[in-house]
């Protein structure tokens, strides 16, 4: 917990501190350094509010389920000082708010967001741009400590009007309720290339479930095979990657909903080989997207697999014992063929 002498913050100070952040995101998104530094202000509220240390990894344990991984609590906070990834999701979620305001004229657009954490960091601070009239959330995670956690947060920044519900539950099975169905449904629970943790399985289970015109966020994630080199670099003492996109191995969103399927692909000729690499691109909402290295959740994953060229590869993906993509040699001769694209310098 905060020291007794750190003063109590207001709702009206807090408020005022998520508007100042969101404005700057919004206004000047490539100001990353500031916009960190705005997070941190964030944080000391959701810190203080909650108790919650999102240093303190030994404060809440992971809980494992047959799905992946649901974070503890102080992982899961930590989440909120990824500067980028936090930036471009709540643009991403502002502009679908408004979106569907101008979709549902007059109603008060209702939002699940399944895996909250300690700090519903991606609905909190929109609490300074829309009214307590415009929108309404229910906040569902598994961790009991995260869902105590998010309550008080909500009481001591008096923004329990926001509330529709708050539950503990399970997302990768949860039953969507019909009374009052939801406009949007938010999930960010990921790593990298769809590995460990339960977005998959959240995805899988709640886009079928949304009612007609309502949205679900991020609207897709693509895994794609891509050729990792390094080459040395005119300005800087380190090499740096360049990665060769052979393929999509997968794709999940609101209108690409199928499980993973085994995938099959054929390498190219290759100049000079190279390593065999899984790349992530999240669209967050529209023209909000993370690729690269803009995020650890879209960090290329390295399959420690050379490439020659001519090699056929099939991915599938397991769930057990932890999920995410492997690479294995295809059992017969495939038909299909792909044909890499060029290399590009750095991140996709």
């Amino acid at each position: 917990m905060p020291p007794a002498s750190t003063p109590a913050i207001t709702p009206a100070e807090a408020h005022a501190t998520f508007d100042r952040g969101l404005r700057l995101i919004h206004d000047h998104p490539e100001q990353r350094g500031l916009i960190h530094t705005e997070l941190q202000s964030w944080y000391r509220i959701f810190h203080q509010a909650t108790g919650v240390d999102a240093f303190d990894y030994n404060a809440s344990p992971s809980i494992m389920l047959s799905t992946g991984e649901a974070l503890g609590t102080s992982a899961a906070a930590f989440c909120l000082l990824e500067g980028q990834r936090t930036a471009v999701f709540l643009r991403g979620i502002e502009h679908a708010i408004r979106d569907l305001q101008q979709q549902f004229p007059d109603e008060r657009i209702r939002i699940l967001y399944a895996g909250c954490g300690p700090y519903a960091s991606l609905l909190t601070p929109l609490t300074a741009r829309f009214s307590v009239h415009e929108v309404g959330f229910h906040l569902l995670d598994i961790n009991p400590h995260s869902l105590d956690a998010v309550q008080r947060l909500y009481q001591t920044l008096d923004l329990e009007p926001y509330l529709l519900a708050t539950q503990l539950a399970d997302a990768a099975t949860y039953v969507l309720p019909t009374g009052t169905p939801f406009h949007l449904v938010l999930s960010e629970t990921m790593q990298r290339a769809l590995q460990n943790e339960t977005q998959l399985a959240i995805m899988l289970n709640l886009i079928p479930q949304l009612r007609p015109h309502a949205l679900f966020l991020p609207q897709s994630i693509t895994i794609q095979a891509s050729l990792q080199r390094w080459q040395p670099h005119p300005t800087e003492d380190l090499p740096q990657p360049i990665f060769q996109p052979l393929g999509t191995v997968y794709e999940i969103g609101q209108f690409s909903i199928q499980p993973p399927q085994d995938t099959h692909l054929t390498i190219p000729t290759l100049d000079s080989p190279g390593t065999l690499s899984l790349t992530t691109t999240v669209t967050v909402y529209k023209n909000e997207i993370l690729s690269g290295n803009d995020t650890s959740i879209t960090l290329p994953k390295n399959l420690r697999q050379q490439l020659h060229g001519g090699e056929h590869l099939l991915f599938r993906y397991q769930w057990q014992p932890n999920p995410g993509f492997v690479c294995d040699p295809p059992t017969e001769p495939q038909p299909r063929r792909i044909t890499a694209a060029p290399a590009v310098l750095g991140s996709q």
